[in-house]
């Protein structure tokens, strides 16, 4: 029986049992990776976390938040959730290994860069994922060493991951389907002082094709309607496309039990969801603002108000 139950090892998350543990909760993180600091881990440069040196690693930030976690009494649950009973008092978690009981319960899953999810929903997404559709710069841009990357997406991240993938690719286009890019104005000159990438506006992906690798992909200019097949450049063999249009959320063992929208959770001020004693923190939240300072903020709400819950429900 644990106090407080946290799915997910993000920063939401291990700030969340930071804070729980340290308010005497019997606490475990639920992390279904053998890594915690989910998307924050796989981030190759972050300048905007305070207390950290400007190009710090996700990793670095990662191993600093992991060494905190391991100086409390944590359990670390190497799981992965696939369901939920949370009519009783006592929540019961169901993993793949086991049954975990709590008398509080906060998801912090964050979102998900699964090949298992399908971001743009368009035929032969799923197909090529990992066969020349990615979801990670970091991950697999060495293998798109001097070819033509292409990446899909219209806001920071994407222009991030260009600007990453700009070190590998011999050309980086940037695909959005959008009458301009919403990036903010260091990504906009970023972009500008880098030679090789160049962005495509108003641009709609169909489709994807190949066999058993992806061979090209097709996209609509969303004004002439004209349609454009685009194959590796001549001389290469193959070609990278990476997706960066909004990761889905991790919340497929929490459909029709918590109030989504979107696929993100609905919570209160205090992190609160629908269900007394279940609450959500960092990115899986419905919010303006998805940065790793916003989830460490949430985690500290959280797992607070889980300990306000205990005390006066138990």
């Amino acid at each position: 029986m644990y106090d407080c139950i946290i799915v997910g090892g993000g920063p939401a998350g291990m700030t969340a049992a930071i804070y729980a543990a340290r308010a005497g909760m019997k606490t475990g993180i639920i992390e279904k990776l053998n890594t915690l600091g989910g998307a924050m881990y796989k981030t190759s440069r972050i300048d905007n976390y305070p207390g950290f040196e400007t190009g710090s690693t996700g990793p670095e930030i990662t191993s600093a938040m992991e060494k905190q976690v391991k100086e409390f009494d944590i359990d670390i649950i190497n799981d992965r959730v696939i369901g939920l009973n949370l009519n009783d008092k006592v929540k019961k978690v169901f993993c793949i290994d086991k049954e975990i009981e709590t008398k509080s319960l906060i998801l912090a899953m964050g979102v998900s860069q699964s090949v298992e999810e399908s971001v743009l929903k368009v035929p032969g997404e799923k197909e090529f994922a990992g066969r020349g559709i990615s979801y990670c710069g970091t991950c697999d841009a060495p293998f798109f060493r001097n070819m033509h990357i292409y990446v899909i997406g219209n806001k920071d991240e994407a222009a991030e991951e260009a600007i990453y993938l700009s070190d590998f690719g011999k050309k980086v286009t940037i695909i959005t389907n959008k009458e301009k890019m919403n990036i903010s104005d260091y990504f906009e000159k970023a972009i500008k002082e880098i030679d090789n990438i160049e962005i495509w506006n108003n641009k709609k992906v169909l489709e994807f094709k190949g066999n058993g690798i992806l061979e090209e992909f097709v996209i609509e200019d969303r004004n002439t309607k004209e349609q454009i097949n685009i194959k590796p450049d001549e001389g290469d063999f193959a070609m990278g496309v990476f997706i960066f249009a909004g990761k889905p959320n991790s919340t497929n063992f929490i459909d029709n039990i918590v109030d989504l929208e979107n696929g993100s959770i609905i919570t209160d001020e205090f992190m609160q969801t629908n269900i007394d004693g279940v609450f959500a923190a960092g990115d899986v939240r419905k919010k303006n603002l998805r940065q790793i300072v916003t989830a460490t903020s949430d985690g500290a709400i959280a797992a607070m108000n889980a300990r306000k819950y205990i005390k006066n429900n138990f």
